[in-house]
């Protein structure tokens, strides 16, 4: 079973425009004229104004002198008549498709100050906020140096085609809500802003000036607001059918994607899958990709088709550093002295887990966890089974006496087992001996303060390799030079080392670039530099990792940002730096190339005190690295 996400397939679906309201012409009455009917004098006024030639208005007046007095008051009567009509749709028209503070578009695209779009029964309003079912783009918008470029390619009107921004909805008084993706190279943020006059302020997340330091602000924007939109925030955690659920807490955009095979961002519905509950506003769903022997499930939270939070399950096996799995009590009472995993991929605990398409029938129970949930395995021929040892068991390379099993002495050594979650899935979880789960590799944090400066360094993670010795709480008064020189605990160190499993949801991989195995090196240190590394950092990276890439006639190269390693394995560094870059490398072995989305990659400015660390995925494991 294949624990390392493939690249999500997005829908594309074709943004529609908004129509225009159908024209309003000033037309006059068809009139039957009766030819005999006498001609009224005309009256000739010298002194009265009119934009029009004179023979023009008296050729106007003669011909309405051919009609008797009654004929001139039915006409005035039909023509007052007319007008009011016209002028009925006109009001109604605009009462139904356009708020008083929002006037119709002709596009769904348009500039920063005119953006407009049409209300819909499908508009959320909450706390007296509404936000539009249909987002409308603004194609002008920069709010960050990050977002500008110049020339052509990966830029249109001088700003990064990765940034995007759209109107969503008006706060209660009348301020525009616009969602903006911020670019920052291969780091980008999904924040939301309130435009509040020619300012526009950032109203989530709360902490961007914290999270997202490294991104330069224009000078008309707030990197907060006092405008509250408590309604985006979903419960940290939450319950579903028995079934403890948890989240990071970050908003993504859940109508932008990428449209398929390109790195072309497109407005689309998001695929949620089954309803599971609503809470205050916000739809959980669970979705389904189905891997054929077994399935890939994942909980998200949606606030209707615009925003979205991804969910991992809580509960005794699944939660963060639970050690559950290695003291279950087996029927035949024999102990395993093996950790488990279920779903995630990379170095992360993953949101998604796997559920087996089995029913109770299929399954045996084979023992109990500490907190009493039955656990279970399959008959030897289920396709499940087939799969982990064909597939997933690392027949030569696991670990300790896991080595070369036959199915059986797989099956009796608890290599995998299922339990039951609160949703009615059965997870399957997996021995990491006999299947290495992947790791965050190597990680090396280096320091460069201003002037000497006592440091305090601490990782969220499951830090299971350091050097120096990780303590609990994490490094405190690391003397830091300027010139990167560390001293700790009285010895001298170049950096900082550690090597765990992060504490967050590992992200999907959309996007790379593949190459030939014997460009890979000269890539990889060219993509370094653009993302800010230099000298000795990236020397070390080159040494460590070049005889841990995989011997295939072709490498993909996709690397994780600071953005997302913040997420996934955050770094607390006090006193708090200036900048901070972050690099982690993904690569995968092919047999022959792929297509994929290219990342853009931007340098950033260092600083002040400024940390830099580069890390990688250990695939196959952080026990058969090459050190």
């Amino acid at each position: 079973m294949d624990n390392d996400k493939k690249p999500a397939v997005d829908e594309v679906i074709d943004e529609t425009k908004t129509e225009n309201e159908p024209p309003v012409h000033d037309t006059e009455p068809e009139v039957i004229i009766d030819e005999t009917a006498p001609e009224e004098p005309v009256e000739e006024t010298p002194t009265a104004p009119s934009a029009e030639p004179a023979k023009e208005v008296t050729k106007k007046k003669s011909f309405l002198s051919r009609f008797s007095k009654s004929q001139k008051i039915g006409i005035g009567i039909l023509v007052v008549a007319i007008i009011a009509a016209v002028v009925g749709i006109v009001v109604l028209g605009g009462k139904k498709d356009t708020p008083a503070s929002v006037s119709n578009s002709k596009k769904d695209t348009a500039t920063a100050d005119t953006v407009k779009t049409k209300p819909s029964s499908d508009d959320i309003t909450v706390n007296g906020n509404t936000y539009y079912a249909k987002p409308t783009e603004i194609k002008d918008l920069i709010l960050f140096n990050q977002d500008e470029c110049t020339g052509t390619e990966g830029c249109t009107n001088g700003r990064n085609n990765f940034t995007k921004s759209f109107l969503v909805g008006k706060t209660k008084d009348g301020k525009d809500i616009i969602a903006y993706r911020a670019s920052g190279g291969i780091d980008a943020a999904d924040i939301i802003v309130i435009k509040n006059g020619s300012e526009y302020e950032v109203a989530f997340p709360a902490n961007f000036a914290k999270d997202y330091s490294y991104f330069e602000a224009k000078p008309n924007i707030k990197t907060s607001s006092s405008t509250s939109l408590s309604e985006l925030t979903a419960d940290p955690t939450i319950t579903i059918k028995e079934q403890p659920l948890k989240t990071s807490g970050v908003l993504t955009f859940a109508f932008l994607r990428y449209k398929e095979g390109t790195n072309i961002l497109e407005v689309q519905s998001p695929e949620k899958g089954t309803k599971l509950i609503t809470k205050n506003n916000i739809d959980y769903y669970v979705g389904e990709k189905d891997k054929g022997a077994y399935s890939i499930k994942s909980v998200n939270a949606y606030f209707g088709d615009l925003f979205s939070y991804n969910y991992s399950l809580d509960g005794e096996l699944s939660k963060s550093g639970s050690k559950a799995a290695e003291t279950i009590k087996w029927s035949k009472g024999d102990q395993s002295t093996s950790t488990y995993y279920t779903g995630g991929q990379g170095c992360g605990t993953g949101a998604s887990f796997v559920a087996g398409k089995v029913s109770k029938s299929d399954l045996s129970e084979v023992g109990k966890t500490p907190g009493g949930q039955t656990v279970y395995q399959l008959a030897n021929n289920q396709p499940i089974v087939t799969e982990l040892f064909e597939k997933d068991y690392a027949k030569e390379n696991a670990l300790d006496d896991y080595k070369n099993l036959s199915l059986q002495q797989f099956v009796d050594k608890h290599s995998y087992f299922l339990i039951e979650n609160g949703l009615g899935d059965f997870m399957v979880y997996i021995s990491d001996k006999a299947a290495p789960k992947g790791g965050c590799a190597k990680p090396v944090v280096y320091l460069y303060p201003q002037k000497a400066t006592n440091v305090s360094v601490s990782v969220g993670a499951n830090v299971t390799i350091s050097d120096p010795l990780y303590p609990t709480g994490g490094w405190t008064n690391v003397l830091a030079q300027p010139n990167g020189a560390l001293t700790y605990q009285g010895k001298s160190f170049g950096s900082l080392f550690w090597e765990g499993q992060g504490n967050g949801a590992y992200p999907d991989i959309t996007s790379g670039t593949v190459v030939a195995r014997s460009k890979a090196i000269a890539t990889i240190t060219e993509q370094l530099k653009q993302q800010g590394l230099q000298g000795r950092e990236i020397t070390e990276f080159i040494s460590f990792w070049k005889p841990n890439l995989p011997n295939t006639p072709f490498v993909r190269l996709s690397w994780l940002s600071t953005r997302q390693l913040n997420e996934l394995a955050p770094l607390t560094v006090l006193p708090k730096p200036d900048t901070t870059i972050r690099v982690f490398l993904d690569f995968e072995g092919l047999q022959k190339p792929v297509n994929m989305p290219a990342q853009t990659l931007k340098t950033p400015k260092r600083n002040g005190f400024t940390v830099v660390e580069w890390g990688g995925l250990a695939r196959n494991g952080l026990n058969r690295l090459v050190r």
